[in-house]
């Protein structure tokens, strides 16, 4: 693989693939500088705002002297503040992106295939995780 990349990168510039594409990617970047960031025919940018707040609380116990056992519970809650109103706006510029809407996941609730939806986010509901954890002295020391 990598003969063949420099072979093709030794060739005359009218017969490698190499030096079109970079030509291509030249080409590309100065037409969408002509544009501000952003807007309609300039680049390609999408914007999310989105964070997450989590919780952990843990506590260990001794059961004997050599055992010892943890229990915890970690809450974790996503935050996407106006993110579905950057979703809609990067749609609704004519940035030259496509969308294509028969794109297909397995969502694992339904347990069946679906069409993804760009414009719906997962749920920021309280997402529970509890841990249990133990560490056990096998030579008592």
């Amino acid at each position: 693989m990598l003969m063949h990349f420099l072979a093709d990168a030794a060739q005359p510039y009218e017969s490698s693939i190499v030096a079109q594409n970079f030509q291509y990617a030249q080409n590309t970047f100065k037409s969408k500088e002509l544009f501000q960031v952003g807007a309609d025919g300039g680049w390609k940018l999408s914007e999310l705002n989105v964070g997450q707040v989590a919780f952990y609380a843990q506590d260990d116990w001794n059961i004997t002297d050599n055992f010892k056992l943890s229990l915890g519970l970690r809450a974790d809650k996503p935050l996407y503040f106006n993110t579905s109103d950057l979703i809609q706006k990067y749609i609704d510029t004519d940035n030259g992106a496509s969308r294509n809407n028969a794109t297909i996941y397995y969502n694992p609730q339904t347990k069946a295939n679906e069409a993804l939806i760009s414009t719906i986010l997962p749920t920021d509901q309280l997402l529970w995780s509890p841990r249990l954890g133990f560490n056990w002295d096998v030579k008592g020391r």
